[in-house]
């Protein structure tokens, strides 16, 4: 958290709001939290209130409060300074707050909200890592509401810049998740060989790994049996998983390489 001092000419003020400030450093949350709300009933200067709702809007983020707390506490922000210093960062606290709580309509409308105001106040045009997460979004956010033609059309236009750009594992994730939706179990491989290398954590990035595997047998891949047996001895010997963690992903493997087996005698006979 930011907690660059703000020395304003009222002493009694600027000292509570730096006690606040000591309070917040020193991890004291709540008590830092109840100490702002005392403040802001007491300050009528605008500018001031506006800090205040700014620190307290952060310290749910900081304190990983419910998306409800976050949200009312962004929200009361934006209603009360609609355009603030703060206005991006109480946006984006919005905006992963309704995804978490699975509001994506809404989630939606403020994607769109941030994505307008990142174009209209960037006069170079020019697309950032933070505008196109805000453009993400808006598909993941389509994707969620069974709207998956839109949301391929979007990862389609920017398919260069996020597949060149560090993005957060989900995001790659539900690029591969809108062709299983729609039963397009080739491009789903395909795009899972794209992703793949990219995932940082590593149970996120062995779960792909299995999904691809049975993926493979789905389509009926040349070889795909041997392979699942590779990726069961990469499980069990993989440093970054837990022993629950293998046992899940071991469990996939297996009952996947099962029911290929059973098919594979079933069409031959």
């Amino acid at each position: 958290m930011n907690t660059k001092n703000y020395l304003w000419e009222d002493e009694n003020a600027t000292a509570q709001f730096l006690h606040v400030l000591i309070k917040i450093q020193a991890k004291h949350y709540k008590d830092a939290h109840k100490e702002l709300m005392g403040l802001y009933k007491d300050i009528t200067d605008l500018e001031k209130k506006e800090w205040i709702l700014y620190y307290d809007m952060d310290l749910a983020r900081e304190m990983k409060l419910d998306s409800a707390v976050i949200s009312y506490r962004a929200l009361r922000y934006l209603n009360e300074f609609p355009k603030g210093k703060h206005l991006g960062d109480s946006l984006k606290l919005l905006l992963h707050a309704y995804y978490e709580m699975e509001l994506y309509g809404k989630a939606m409308q403020t994607a769109k909200r941030m994505f307008i105001n990142n174009v209209v106040g960037n006069k170079s045009r020019s697309k950032n890592n933070e505008w196109l997460l805000t453009v993400v979004k808006i598909g993941q956010c389509y994707a969620k509401i069974g709207d998956y033609e839109k949301a391929n059309i979007i990862y389609r236009t920017y398919y260069n810049d996020i597949i060149h750009s560090d993005m957060p594992d989900d995001v790659y994730a539900d690029w591969v998740n809108l062709a299983v939706h729609q039963n397009q179990n080739h491009e789903a491989v395909r795009r899972l060989d794209i992703i793949i290398p990219k995932i940082k954590d590593p149970f996120k990035k062995y779960s792909l790994i299995v999904a691809r595997s049975v993926r493979r047998f789905l389509v009926n891949s040349t070889g795909s049996y041997a392979e699942a047996e590779e990726i069961v001895k990469m499980v069990e010997n993989a440093s970054g998983l837990s022993d629950k963690q293998k046992e899940s992903l071991l469990r996939k493997l297996y009952e996947s390489m099962l029911e290929y087996t059973i098919n594979k005698d079933l069409d031959e006979n």
